[in-house]
């Protein structure tokens, strides 16, 4: 116990940022979503009685995955931004690229008292969902602070053996009268 006293810096300073680096997911190497460029592409819509029915193509490479969300805005008021709950279809996580995607909408379950006027229109963002990598360097490091914890906890278990070994045990003081 006495060594791991005497090498905690070292063990502070080495040990644990390699292990802190092997149980932290560093999406250093997975792909960033791509936020400029937006994949959405010849968003229109169209209402059938109390469903809006928006259709929209989604490009970009057929096996990613995308995170597809739809926000209502309003021409004349740019602080309008609603998010509309009532919605079924290719809308949300884990979709893929495709053309004519599309997302029904019944507004009147999020507005019972309607939309007025001609001036909305829909913001449809996808974002490219990282993908987990299973990069070797993961491997290497915890393979290296598994190999440097084993090593530590041997020389301690050796320092401490030898220490006690050659060391009469002493009884116990007196008790106190």
């Amino acid at each position: 116990m006495e060594i791991l006293i005497r090498y905690r810096r070292a063990i502070v300073f080495g040990l644990l940022p390699l292990l802190l680096c092997f149980f932290i997911q560093v999406n250093g190497y997975a792909r960033a979503p791509q936020f400029g460029d937006t994949p959405i592409r010849n968003v229109r819509w169209m209402q059938k009685g109390d469903v809006i029915i928006i259709n929209y193509d989604l490009v970009g490479v057929p096996e990613d995955e995308y995170d597809v969300s739809i926000v209502v805005r309003q021409k004349s008021d740019s602080t309008f931004a609603v998010v509309p709950f009532s919605v079924l279809g290719d809308v949300g996580v884990r979709q893929h690229a495709g053309i004519n995607k599309g997302i029904r909408w019944q507004y009147r379950l999020d507005f019972p008292q309607g939309l007025n006027g001609a001036t909305y229109y829909f913001e449809i963002k996808a974002q490219t969902l990282s993908k987990p990598s299973n990069h070797p360097l993961y491997y290497v490091i915890g393979g290296a602070a598994l190999a440097a914890a084993g090593l530590i906890a041997l020389v301690a278990s050796i320092y401490q053996n030898t220490q006690t070994a050659g060391v009469p045990e002493l009884p116990l003081p007196p008790g106190r009268p």
